[in-house]
């Protein structure tokens, strides 16, 4: 599931290699460091840009009593061009069964790079970067059954060459 996507900019100077993301993770709305379920109801984070995965898969971190739990990605030589933004997306897991979290930047730092050229060293700015809220409950059921909008049977001859396409052999109906 895609908890959420970062926008990541470049200023105009010159390319930047993110080098780290940390990403923490909460229960509270206002995304304050919390006790949470986040290690114990997600799991395999990645970062995509695009459909690319950007370094390895990462379990997340309990924080502990009163702390964010969180997954730190380093090595990830991630390249912004200058002057751009490039959308990175929390992709995780979900093990657990309820509850609600947020992913996200928790301070100033979290994300760390260079520039491609200086070496300048550069972080992330601007606070905290919060997710919109991940809801778990407990499954429903779904279940379903052949329509009686199911076409009568008969015998036709299908097929791009000498038959039809586009024919509907069964039709399904889906409830909760």
């Amino acid at each position: 599931v895609t908890m959420t996507t970062l926008l990541l900019t470049a200023g105009t100077a010159e390319n930047v290699i993110v080098n780290t993301v940390k990403i923490s993770f909460t229960s509270s709305t206002t995304f304050a460091a919390t006790s949470n379920t986040a290690s114990a109801d997600l799991s395999n984070v990645r970062l995509y840009d695009g459909a690319t995965q950007v370094g390895y898969t990462m379990q997340i971190t309990d924080g502990g009593t009163g702390a964010y739990d969180y997954v730190s990605f380093t090595g990830l030589s991630l390249i912004i061009p200058a002057g751009t933004t490039k959308a990175v997306s929390i992709v995780v897991d979900i093990v657990g069964s309820s509850g609600d979290l947020y992913s996200g930047i928790a301070a100033n730092g979290d994300i760390t790079g260079a520039g491609a050229v200086s070496g300048t060293s550069v972080s992330s700015t601007g606070g905290i970067a919060k997710s919109a809220k991940l809801t778990l409950t407990t499954g429903g059921t779904l279940a379903f059954g052949v329509s009686a909008a199911t076409p009568l049977a008969a015998n036709i001859a299908v097929g791009a060459t000498e038959g039809k396409t586009g024919v509907a052999f069964s039709t399904f109906k889906f409830t909760t």
